[in-house]
């Protein structure tokens, strides 16, 4: 029985990570396949949480100068929100809000956050484009 759970978890793992199938099984084992699904998500959750953190990390080790990390993601979260697999923007102002995705994953979507900083990023201190909202100022 222990082999037949082994398979079934990376069954499971195989399917939250890359969106392979599973395959038909009896549905005795639905229980036990609801149950070591939740488990696989939750690793897998939190594997995603600690790779986003450090890409935000990342990013703001390389391209941000200035400022402290909190600061920094302070700024970015009063122009930018991830809310599950969606990314919500209002870099344009109040009045006009955008919405990205809904991603695959969420560290998808906040893949998406970071390039709408880094665009933003580039606009305002590489360009020196001052047409955005810039939420500091109001």
């Amino acid at each position: 029985m222990s082999i037949m759970l082994d398979n079934i978890r990376h069954e499971c793992r195989n399917f939250i990570r890359n969106g392979t199938p599973l395959p038909k099984r009896d549905s005795r084992w639905d229980s036990e396949i609801s149950r070591i699904m939740a488990e696989e998500q939750k690793i897998f959750d939190n594997e995603q949480l600690a790779e986003i953190e450090t890409m935000y990390a990342n990013y703001h080790k390389k391209h941000i100068t200035g400022i402290t990390y909190e600061e920094w993601m302070d700024k970015a979260k009063k122009l930018y929100k991830v809310s599950g697999s969606m990314v919500y923007s209002i870099a344009r102002g109040p009045d006009y809000e955008k919405e990205w995705g809904p991603y695959k994953t969420e560290k998808q979507a906040h893949k998406k956050f970071l390039q709408l900083i880094s665009y933003k990023n580039y606009d305002h201190f590489v360009r020196q484009c001052d047409f955005a909202y810039n939420p500091d100022e109001q």
